[in-house]
């Protein structure tokens, strides 16, 4: 499960905020990475009981805005069946399906 491989990812590639979805919702996870510095943001589920975050509106938007970012790279580039050798390589394909998108969207507008 992707929950499983943030704690690793976190490791290679150091952020100080991580804006994620329902699936990495884990208060255990939460408070882990509180205590190495990280501020680690999940949209709440509509039955927990857990106190709502000002910012709650506002990040929701964004990571809707981010879902809606994947789904065109998945549709444009077929990101879902990278073929690559490394992790790299996978990297390195995933940034330039980011920069051909980024170019396209500046020249739509």
């Amino acid at each position: 499960h992707d929950i499983k491989m943030v704690e690793d990812l976190l490791r290679q590639y150091r952020c100080q905020y991580i804006l994620a979805d329902q699936g990495y919702l884990s208060n255990e996870l939460k408070k882990k990475l509180e205590k190495e510095g990280i501020w680690f943001w999940t949209p709440s589920r509509k039955n927990m009981k857990e106190k709502k975050q000002e910012n709650s509106k506002f990040l929701k938007k964004k990571r809707k805005y981010i879902e809606t970012v994947f789904s065109k790279l998945v549709n444009l580039f077929d990101i879902e069946r990278i073929r690559v050798q490394s992790i790299l390589g996978f990297r390195l394909r995933l940034e330039q399906c980011l920069l051909v998108y980024t170019i396209k969207n500046e020249l739509a507008q």
